[in-house]
């Protein structure tokens, strides 16, 4: 009851400081569909510079957020308040996004991937991570070194063999392993790095036999 009671409008930041609240770092923060009209400027600002967590996150998830507010809260010590900038902002900073895919692993988490601007140079640096969704992060790095793109076409984790399976850096020895594989085929087939003859070979083996 504290926690719905400290973001009442009409305490003061002083006020709602003395409060014994608690906000959970757990939970899922993602896409928030809005209304129409955008929120008073003056109270989304108010609520980006209030110390209460929840406040901010509430402002975090408007659209029209100026860049000043933008960069504070894409520093704040609030995971919520990141990542629902990270979600709902039409141009959240590429830094953000890809901290928030690190440290977040809750409910559409696989989203923010598809936000503009989600980096790609540098992501070579995950290959080896612990968790399966980082160590696939290197497949979307064109910089990624053919010795690492071979190896993860034999990780343990399935969507990583198959992310792995289409990166144009795979060697061609074993990209042509790949195309006679049965879980990789057609991964593999949709490699931009297969020739011409090799496209011509797999469209000519797919035909019917009349």
């Amino acid at each position: 009851m504290r926690l719905s009671v400290s973001v009442h409008p009409a305490w003061s930041e002083r006020e709602r400081s003395a409060i014994d609240y608690q906000v959970s770092q757990h939970g899922d923060f993602g896409f928030r569909y809005c209304s129409a009209t955008p929120r008073d400027a003056g109270a989304v600002r108010r609520d980006a510079l209030s110390g209460h967590p929840l406040l901010r996150r509430d402002a975090a998830t408007e659209r029209t957020l100026p860049s000043d507010l933008v960069a504070l809260l894409a520093a704040d010590d609030d995971l919520g308040v990141r990542v629902l900038l990270a979600q709902n902002h039409p141009h959240p900073p590429a830094g953000l996004l890809l901290r928030c895919f690190l440290e977040y692993t809750g409910d559409e988490r696989e989203r923010l991937l598809t936000r503009p601007g989600f980096p790609s140079e540098g992501l070579a640096a995950h290959a080896d991570d612990a968790d399966p969704a980082v160590r696939r992060l290197a497949a979307r790095d064109p910089g990624t070194a053919p010795h690492t793109v071979e190896r993860l076409t034999r990780d343990p984790d399935p969507a990583v063999r198959a992310a792995f399976a289409r990166h144009p850096n795979l060697p061609g020895p074993r990209l042509t392993q790949l195309l006679e594989d049965e879980e990789l085929v057609h991964h593999a087939a949709a490699n931009p790095a297969l020739t011409a003859s090799a496209i011509r070979r797999l469209v000519t083996s797919s035909l019917p036999v009349s």
